[in-house]
Order: structure tokens, then C-alpha cells, then sequence
């Protein structure tokens, strides 16, 4: 397994902390998580998998990235700041 403090300077949050992340930028948004979940077309039960420990595949990610218009990495990493997800002009 990779050590990515080491690799990057920063620590990977667990999923855990990933579905807490996602349940703020709902609350920020103005949405709830159901509602977000259906708007990116993606399964009722990726939150609570994650809550439960369970990994997000990158497709995932990247349809939850686009959605809150953050980056990847600001879904992924503690301490990154919530910046917007690259054009995809």
C-alpha cells in the first residue's frame, strides 16, 4: 500500500471522512445527499458504503468532483482546499 503522507505531504482521508465531506458540500449546495445522488446518476447506497468503509471507484469520484465542482483531490485529501474541478473545455 502506498504511503501517500509520504508521497504527497498529505494524508488521504478514509472513506469515512470522504462521505462526511460529500454530506457538507450537499449542505453547502443546498441539496441533499438523495437529491445529489440522483442528479449524478449514481446509486442511493454510495454514501452509506462509504460510511461503512467501502472505497469510491473513480468514476465515482469524478462524477461527485464535477458535481460540487471541486477537485478530485480536495475530495480526497485532508487539509486540501476546495478547488475547482480542472475545465473540461
Amino acid at each position: 500500500m502506498i504511503d501517500w503522507k509520504g508521497v504527497v505531504g498529505m494524508e488521504i482521508r478514509s472513506p469515512q471522512e470522504i462521505a462526511e465531506k460529500i454530506v457538507e458540500l450537499c449542505m453547502e449546495k443546498g441539496v441533499s445527499v438523495n437529491r445529489m445522488l440522483s442528479d449524478c446518476n449514481l446509486n442511493k447506497s454510495v454514501v452509506d458504503n462509504l460510511k461503512r468503509g467501502s472505497r469510491a471507484s473513480v468514476p465515482i469520484m469524478v462524477a461527485l468532483s464535477g458535481y460540487f465542482g471541486v477537485s478530485i483531490d480536495s475530495l480526497m485529501m485532508k487539509g486540501e482546499k476546495d478547488t475547482g474541478a480542472p475545465s473540461r473545455e
